[in-house]
């Protein structure tokens, strides 16, 4: 889940790492990632073949949630904090879980003998509060510096590429002016730049799925939303002077940056070239 500088926490060796592709047509991708990068491992990459396989329950993979089962493959969690809404704090959220779960395994491995894995299942384990209760905000990142380069990644679209150019002279005025006049040239330019590349994802069959709650599309658009509030609240912000807190505005370029880097980068070539 991340690039730990320091030792690992301990849970880590006991823990696995289920990738689940929910888009159909990528199957032979998955199957090909799991012979060349995880097979023999703690990772298992797969996929879901079948409409009926779906989760008939409220949860959602990836950037919008985790599931986070127990060594009994009871369930701790059947949906985790939304990256897309908390950012890392989502990721920490499931990490303390891990811990929780890793602690109560080794607990019950002291006081029983033998493997947690060859007992009757428990009950669900208790609920883990979220940064100690941080996550009953959305995170702004108001305390977060400009991003090293505005420079968007190319996505191989003309159009795509286009606008990420017009993006990134609108990101370099408005950390430079912190006016409330740059920062809604920002706020429009890139809500305008979302609704054109959603379209687009759309009209290509981009991460199409037949659950909507598992589409690419779906999660793409959601965090597009996000980042257009972080901008509205940003404005919202300006003083009698209509200047915008410079942290907010880094804040809200750095959450430009990142989407485009994570999200954007990911429909590289296949994406029709007629708008």
């Amino acid at each position: 889940m991340r690039n730990w500088s320091v030792a690992p926490p301990h849970y880590v060796g006991n823990a696995r790492f289920v990738c689940i592709c929910v888009d159909r047509s990528a199957q032979r991708r998955a199957k090909e990632f799991q012979d060349l990068y995880f097979d023999g491992g703690k990772v298992l990459n797969t996929f879901i073949d079948c409409r009926e396989d779906f989760p008939t329950f409220q949860a959602q993979l990836g950037c919008q949630g985790l599931i986070v089962l127990d060594a009994n493959g009871i369930f701790a969690t059947s949906k985790s904090p939304p990256f897309l809404q908390f950012r890392g704090q989502a990721f920490e959220y499931v990490e303390k879980l891990l811990r929780q779960l890793a602690k109560e395994e080794s607990h019950s491995v002291d006081k029983e003998g033998g493997s947690l894995e060859a007992q009757a299942p428990m009950r669900p384990p208790p609920a883990v509060a979220c940064c100690d209760g941080s996550c009953a905000r959305t995170t702004d990142d108001t305390d977060a510096v400009a991003p090293q380069s505005y420079d968007l990644p190319s996505t191989g679209h003309d159009a795509m590429d286009a606008e990420h150019a017009e993006l990134t002279a609108a990101m370099i005025a408005a950390t430079s002016l912190s006016t409330l006049a740059a920062v809604t040239t920002l706020r429009d330019i890139f809500a305008a730049h979302a609704s054109h590349e959603e379209r687009l994802m759309r009209d290509s069959l981009f991460g199409e799925s037949h659950h909507a709650e598992f589409s690419v599309v779906e999660s793409h658009a959601k965090d597009h939303a996000a980042i257009c509030d972080a901008a509205t609240h940003a404005m919202k912000e300006a003083d009698v002077d209509g200047i915008v807190q410079k942290a907010s505005v880094r804040a809200l370029c750095a959450r430009i940056v990142e989407h485009a880097e994570m999200y954007d980068a990911l429909y590289e070539g296949r994406l029709a070239v007629a708008m």
